[in-house]
């Protein structure tokens, strides 16, 4: 039976000596190896005891508990070699010695028998090489390990910044459709009130018209009673009131008629109502010919939230590693790729004191260890210089005034790269390559004081 300190020794999960013991919060201690395979059965950061949950995905060693472990170990296995002398299995002699060849311990008569000739180290000499190599072979394997351990925490910071980008992402589509929402309220609200106002206008107009009928129907009435009453009197009354009647009777009147027009006009209010505010609509929407690409923005730009521009700023610790984002360049792709057609935008660079734009293509973006391989193709400002290149170093050139806007005109098939300054239209430098790949939109800013800008653009809506 165990005695009461090996016990203690033992690891709760899988009842042997801890090796490599970790200590959790709640003060338990678990095998490292142990613990991460519970959790990762019960997907719990829990404590296999208490069920305490435990904040710390990398538990700190347990260091005291380890050296203990490892004496107890060591002197429980001089202990029983004390004991028992290993013997040859197939003599019962004491073993002597190491056969390097077979990687056997041999007695004296195995060394005369089975394994004459071969290379023979005594125990004592042969086991401090042996370590010595083991040890050698064991670094590769603890590089390895820390490894693992390493991209096991990039991807739980990955899995994180998944959930912050999700939910940035939805108060942002949120906030767009608010706009939408609010412009399409005011737009009802607007064509209800002209409805309204063309309502009370026709409605104001047709009581009118029938105030002026009321009168021409008082009119003929007391014309029609006094012409009866005539009628009605004796011959000498009606003689000598039958001229006045009679030129009472004569008295025109226009005759009434409907007037056109005077109903709602349902067709303009309703005749493509959506297509005409769709068309109103241009108003608030801005389209921007390159969308920058969140996911491959060095640590130290911040993106805007409708990614278009660009700005130098401190490292964001919090932006996990990944494989599409630049790390030695402050750099930032397009989130889309050309491979054929013409494209064009403009970027506003305003007093930046170091930039850089073009495009770059795909296979060299992908191994952008070495920018200075052929693929890319930009033109840019450093230290009062402009300059061109394919490359990361620029050719510098002249220009006749300092740009605040650059328009880069990619025509994929004809395999042209060319720049211009937009204000007056004057043509800056023109690359000619074959393009084979897709290429994406480059950006690159070191300068804090000024950020890169993709300049939008009117939309349009044809009938």
């Amino acid at each position: 039976m165990a005695s009461l300190f090996e016990e203690n020794l033992c690891c709760p999960v899988c009842r042997d000596v801890f090796r490599d013991p970790v200590l959790l919060m709640c003060s338990h201690s678990f095998c490292r190896a142990c613990l991460e395979q519970y959790w990762q059965h019960t997907n719990l950061q829990t404590c296999p005891l208490c069920r305490s949950s435990s904040s710390v995905e990398n538990p700190p060693c347990n260091l005291t508990l380890k050296n203990l472990c490892e004496a107890f170990i060591q002197e429980r296995f001089h202990r029983t070699s004390a004991c028992s002398e290993l013997l040859c299995g197939l003599h019962g002699k004491k073993l002597m010695h190491y056969c390097l060849e077979d990687k056997q311990t041999v007695c004296e008569e195995c060394k005369s028998t089975v394994h004459t000739n071969h290379c023979l180290k005594l125990l004592d000499e042969a086991a401090p090489d042996l370590k010595l190599d083991l040890k050698r072979k064991l670094e590769p394997l603890k590089d390895k390990l820390e490894q693992f351990r390493m991209v096991k925490h990039i991807c739980a910071q990955t899995e994180e910044h998944i959930k912050t980008q999700a939910q940035h992402t939805v108060a942002l589509i949120k906030k767009e459709f608010e706009k939408l929402h609010q412009f399409l309220w005011e737009e009802e609200a607007a064509r209800i009130a002209a409805l309204r106002k063309e309502e009370v206008q026709k409605s104001q107009t047709m009581k009118k018209k029938i105030a002026q009928i009321n009168r021409g129907i008082l009119s003929l009435s007391d014309k029609v009673t006094a012409m009866e009453e005539q009628l009605e009197e004796n011959s000498i009354s009606f003689l000598q009131n039958y001229k006045v009647t009679v030129e009472r009777a004569q008295g025109k009147l226009k005759d009434p008629e409907i007037l056109s027009g005077s109903l709602v006009d349902v067709a303009k209010h309703l005749g493509n109502l959506t297509f005409k505010v769709w068309e109103k609509m241009q108003s608030i929407i801005q389209y921007s010919p390159v969308i920058l690409d969140p996911n491959t923005a060095h640590p130290c730009l911040h993106l805007s939230d409708d990614l278009t521009a660009m700005t130098l700023c401190s490292r964001d610790t919090e932006r996990p590693s990944n494989p599409e984002r630049f790390d030695d360049y402050v750099s930032v792709l397009g989130s889309e790729g050309f491979d054929s057609g013409a494209h064009s935008w403009d970027v506003e660079v305003g007093d930046s004191s170091a930039w850089a734009v073009g495009v770059i293509s795909e296979s060299v973006f992908k191994h952008r260890e070495n920018l200075s391989k052929h693929g890319l193709w930009h033109v840019g400002y450093y230290k009062g210089e402009y300059g061109k290149g394919l490359s990361e170093m620029l050719t510098p050139f002249r220009l006749k005034q300092k740009l605040q806007r650059i328009r880069v005109k990619l025509d994929w098939d004809k395999g042209h790269v060319s720049f211009f300054n937009p204000d007056d239209n004057t043509h800056v430098h023109t690359f000619t390559d074959t393009f084979t790949e897709p290429v994406y939109p480059y950006l690159y800013n070191a300068c804090p004081a000024q950020a890169l800008t993709i300049l939008t653009v009117q939309a349009s809506v044809s009938e």
